[in-house]
C-alpha cells in the first residue's frame, strides 16, 4: 500500500514538470501549513499594542507633551 506521505511526493513530482518555477512555488505556498494558535498571538499583540500605547500617552501627558484626557459626548 502506497503510504501518503509517497502520494503527496509524486504528487509534487508531477506538479513540478508541469509548472514552471514560480507557478510550483505559489502553489507550495498556498498549502503551507504554520506553526501556533494565530488567534492568541493577534490578542496578545494587541493587548500589548495596547498597553505600551496608554503607557506612552501618560508618559506624554505627564511630562507636560500632551493635555489632559477630555471626555466625548
Amino acid at each position: 500500500m502506497t503510504t501518503l506521505a509517497q502520494i503527496n511526493q509524486k504528487a509534487r513530482s508531477l506538479l513540478r514538470q508541469g509548472l514552471d518555477p514560480l507557478e510550483f512555488t505559489r502553489y507550495l505556498q498556498q498549502y503551507e501549513q504554520g506553526e501556533g494558535d494565530y488567534t492568541a498571538e493577534r490578542q496578545q499583540r494587541a493587548a500589548k499594542s495596547f498597553d505600551e500605547v496608554r503607557t506612552r500617552i501618560a508618559e506624554l501627558r505627564a511630562a507636560g507633551r500632551l493635555p489632559a484626557s477630555s471626555t466625548r459626548e
